[in-house]
This record gives C-alpha cells, sequence and structure tokens, in this order.
C-alpha cells in the first residue's frame, strides 16, 4: 500500500506573493542606495551594514543582480580599508553570480576590481 503524505505533513514554505517581493526589492534598492551614500561620507563602516542589509533583502527578494551589486559594493569598502583578501572574495562572489546571470558587464566590473586587488598586493600576474 502507499502511504501518501498528509496537508500538514507537507512544507509551509511557500513562495512569497508578488507585493511582499517587489517591497522587499524596493526596500533592497532604498538600503543600497543609503550604503552608497554613507561610502561617498567615507562612513565605511556603516556602509557595511547597510550593503549587507540590501543584499539579504535582494536574496529574500530573489534578485541575483542585486546580490552580487551588494556584494561588489561590499568588496569595495573592503578594498578601500585595505582588507584586500576580503574584498577578492567579495568580489569573486559577485563574479560568479554575474557569470551564473550571463552578465558581462558585471563580470568585467568583478574582474577589474580583482585586477585592482591584485594590483594593490603586488600579484602583477593576477592583475
Amino acid at each position: 500500500m502507499i502511504d501518501f503524505l498528509r496537508n500538514d505533513d507537507i512544507s509551509k514554505s511557500s513562495p512569497k506573493p508578488p507585493h511582499a517581493v517587489e517591497a522587499l526589492l524596493k526596500l533592497a534598492y532604498s538600503l543600497h542606495c543609503k550604503g552608497d551614500t554613507l561610502f561617498i561620507a567615507n562612513r565605511f563602516a556603516e556602509a557595511w551594514e547597510i550593503y549587507q542589509n540590501s543584499m539579504e533583502a535582494y536574496r529574500e527578494g530573489g534578485d541575483l543582480q542585486g546580490v552580487a551589486l551588494s556584494l561588489t559594493r561590499q568588496g569595495r569598502v573592503a578594498e578601500i580599508q585595505g582588507e584586500y583578501a576580503q574584498a577578492r572574495e567579495l568580489y569573486l562572489k559577485a563574479l560568479q553570480n554575474f557569470q551564473d546571470l550571463s552578465d558581462l558587464q558585471g563580470m568585467a566590473r568583478s574582474k577589474a576590481h580583482l585586477g585592482n586587488i591584485g594590483w594593490a598586493t603586488g600579484d602583477y600576474s593576477d592583475a
């Protein structure tokens, strides 16, 4: 005999309604812009946190490009602060997302940032 799952045994997770996703993505974009403002004002620790929140909202909303852009911004913060290993890791994660999206402009941007890290660390063959 075949056992069937009862409805209450099925996972309760369901896709978010479109209006909830739209609200998340608007929040993510708003946070991203706020992070840019903080970055320009040299308030890097605050910008980092805002970019992190933006990335999480983009991820929850299913916007892989937004996630990649937030990772890139965090990479810039790390790079400006001289945290080159961390910046490289963030740029590589962003690059992977851009590759998954076949976003050539994003891939080029990530590779340019990785080149800057190679130059800054004296790894000229990598740059």
